[in-house]
């Protein structure tokens, strides 16, 4: 099966995969991730041996970024904005939205803003039940277009929460810089990754699932 070693890159426990190994209501747990999310296994061409994570803005896919799940010199590869040779390009660079942005519009009681999709992936597929929802800023900086996009979580969440990798000291110096930025979120902290954990991709399906209860 073609796709089989994009699932066990997804079901694998860190380092070798993303731990997205419990146990759904709806079933195993990477096949709902996928769906859900519409992540793409790139077989052939320049996306292959890559997982494809799209964005979506207000139901509109408007770029993807891709994931390499083997050793790579480029472990992501964005959609390029242009292009000469009649391929797909995007509407808008990574920069200029959030990934899993429309989970802004559903609302809940937490919104997590992270660094990179597939540390929103975890902390939002485990967190939704107990209304903890996380977006991914595509790097540790914040754009003008992105603050823009938080701005409409200020009515549709109790609580915003700053959470960056806990890589370095220069970690908390972004996390402060990101608070700065959105000053204007009146509801907005800043928090460590729980269980000190590297990022919040690094964390298990049962410790998001113990934080977000405990939030």
């Amino acid at each position: 099966m073609r796709t089989r070693r994009f699932w066990n890159y997804l079901y694998a426990e860190e380092p070798h995969g993303r731990g997205f190994n419990g146990a759904s209501a709806l079933g195993e747990d990477v096949d709902v991730l996928c769906e859900q999310y519409g992540l793409v296994a790139g077989i052939h061409g320049p996306w292959a041996d890559r997982i494809i994570l799209p964005y979506y803005l207000d139901g509109k896919l408007v770029t993807w970024t891709a994931r390499a799940i083997g050793a790579a010199t480029i472990r992501y590869r964005d959609l390029r904005l242009d292009s000469d040779k009649g391929e797909t390009i995007s509407l808008l660079a990574p920069k200029e939205t959030l990934f899993n942005h429309d989970c802004i519009l559903e609302g809940g009681r937490v919104l997590v803003v992270q660094e990179g999709p597939f540390d929103a992936l975890k902390v939002d597929f485990y967190g939704k039940p107990y209304g903890v929802r996380s977006v991914a800023l595509s790097t540790n900086s914040i754009s003008d277009a992105q603050a823009f996009l938080l701005q409409g979580a200020v009515d549709k969440f109790d609580r915003v929460i700053v959470m960056l990798d806990n890589a370095s000291v220069l970690g908390l110096g972004d996390s402060m810089r990101m608070k700065q930025a959105l000053s204007f979120l009146s509801n907005i902290s800043i928090q460590p990754v729980p269980f000190g954990a590297k990022d919040g991709g690094m964390l298990t399906p049962k410790q998001v699932i113990q934080w977000a209860k405990a939030l």
